[in-house]
C-alpha cells in the first residue's frame, strides 16, 4: 500500500444500515497503524443525527487529527443500475441517465447521480454505463451530520468503492480478477476487481436480514416441536441471547427488524453451544439461503466471463454483516470451487490495529478503503 504524506489520513466515516464506523490511520517509521477507531450503533432514517450526537464529543479529543472527512454511503442508500447506451444515440445519453436515476430513487428533494463507463464490447455499437443514484435528502442529512461534528466532508462515495480500494491494495501485484461479496444487513453487493478497477458491480437479492430470518424461523420451529407443556418448561436454545425467550414467546415467522439486529448478532457465538442435533437443523436453514446466494454469484461470474474472455476469477473476499454467518463461506466455496475467505486487509497489509478492529476486519474493510482515498 503506497501511502504518502501527510502523516495522518482523513477521518473515514462508513455509514451502514446498523452502525457508523470511524477510522483514521497514522504513518511512521514502522509503517501504518490505526490511530483512532470508533463504532456507533445507529439505524433508520434518523441515524445521521444520532451518529453525530454520539461522535461529536469524542472527535474533539486528541486522538483524532484534522478536519477532513471521507464518507462512505452504505449500499442500502445507493441504487446501482446498468444502463446500455447505443453509440449512435450518444447525444441522448444524459437524458437517459437522468430518467433512469429518477425512476431508481423516489425522493421529494430530488436525486443525485454519477456514472462510470463499465463494459464496452469490441465490434458492437453499444456500451454499458454503471449508474449510481442516491436521494438528495440522504446527501443533505449526511452532509449536515458530518458538518455538525466540526468536520469537512471532502468526498462522498458508495461504500463498495471504499471496500474495493482496500482489496486492490492487498492484490496490487496480482493481475488475476478477484471478487468481493459485501453482505450487508439490508443490501448485498457483488463486485469483481480487474486490472486495477471495479469491472463488475451488482446488487444481490439475498441479504443479511434474510439469513438471520432463516435462523430465527428455524429456531422458533424447533421450539414448537419440542417437549409438551406437561413435561415442564422448554429449554431455550439461545438462553439469554439474541433470539429472546423463545420458550415464552410464540412469534409468527416474520422478517427481522433492523432495530432487533444488535441483540441478534450476539446469538451467533451461541451456535457452538447448542446440542448437535439442533445445530445441524439451524445451520441447514442458513445453508439453504446461502445456496441461493451462491447461485446468484455464479450467474454474475458467468456474465463477467462472457464480457472478459480468458479472465478467470482467482477468489472472493467476504465482507459486511453476513460475512461470518455460519454456512455462508462453505456454501459459496462449494458452489464456486474457488477460494472464499473473509476480507482481512489490516492483517494482509501489515497495518497495526487494536483487537476490536482485527476481530472484525470484514466490517472495517470499507472504512479502511475510505481512509486510503486521501492518498490516491
Amino acid at each position: 500500500m503506497a501511502l504518502r504524506l501527510p502523516q495522518y489520513t482523513p477521518i473515514a466515516i462508513h455509514i451502514g444500515a446498523l452502525d457508523a464506523r470511524f477510522l483514521q490511520l497514522q504513518g511512521g517509521a514502522t509503517g501504518w497503524r490505526v490511530r483512532s477507531s470508533a463504532c456507533y450503533p445507529a439505524q433508520g432514517g434518523a441515524r445521521h443525527a444520532h451518529i453525530a450526537e454520539q461522535a461529536a464529543g469524542e472527535l474533539k479529543s486528541r486522538r483524532w487529527r484534522g478536519k477532513d472527512a471521507v464518507v462512505g454511503l452504505g449500499s442500502d442508500s445507493v441504487e446501482v443500475t446498468l444502463v446500455p447506451i447505443d453509440h449512435d444515440q450518444a447525444e441522448r445519453q444524459e437524458q437517459k441517465l437522468e430518467q433512469t436515476a429518477l425512476a431508481a430513487v423516489e425522493d421529494p428533494e430530488g436525486v443525485a447521480y454519477r456514472w462510470l463507463p463499465f463494459n464496452s464490447t469490441p465490434g458492437m455499437n453499444r456500451e454499458e454505463l454503471l449508474l449510481l443514484t442516491t436521494g438528495a435528502s440522504e446527501l443533505r442529512r449526511t452532509t449536515a451530520a458530518v458538518e455538525s461534528m466540526g468536520l469537512r466532508p471532502v468526498s462522498m462515495e458508495m461504500s463498495s468503492f471504499g471496500l474495493s480500494r482496500a482489496l486492490l491494495a492487498m492484490r496490487d501485484q496480482d493481475p488475476a480478477p478477484w471478487g468481493f461479496l459485501h453482505i450487508g444487513f439490508d443490501r448485498t453487493a457483488f463486485g469483481i476487481l480487474h486490472q486495477g478497477e471495479v469491472r463488475f458491480l451488482k446488487p444481490m437479492q439475498l441479504d443479511g436480514r434474510t439469513l438471520l430470518g432463516a435462523l430465527q424461523r428455524e429456531a422458533e420451529s424447533l421450539e414448537r416441536r419440542k417437549q409438551a407443556p406437561a413435561e415442564g418448561p422448554t429449554h431455550d436454545l439461545f438462553a439469554g441471547a439474541a433470539f429472546g425467550d423463545l420458550a415464552g414467546e410464540r412469534l409468527a415467522p416474520k422478517p427481522i427488524l433492523a432495530s432487533e439486529v444488535e441483540l441478534k448478532q450476539d446469538s451467533l457465538s451461541d451456535l457452538h453451544r447448542v446440542d448437535i442435533e439442533h445445530a445441524v437443523e439451524l445451520l441447514g436453514a442458513v445453508q439453504r439461503e446461502a445456496d441461493k446466494l451462491a447461485e446468484e454469484v455464479r450467474a454474475c461470474i458467468r456474465h463477467f466471463h462472457s464480457r472478459n474472455k480468458g479472465a478467470e476469477l482467482d477468489g472472493i473476499s467476504l465482507s459486511g454483516f453476513g460475512a461470518t454467518l455460519p454456512e455462508v463461506e462453505a456454501a459459496l466455496h462449494q458452489a464456486l470451487d474457488a477460494p472464499v475467505t473473509p476480507a482481512c486487509p489490516f492483517s494482509e497489509l501489515g497495518i497495526h490495529a487494536p483487537a476490536e478492529v482485527l476481530n472484525e476486519e470484514h466490517l472495517w474493510a470499507p472504512a479502511l478503503g475510505l481512509a486510503m482515498r486521501g492518498f490516491e
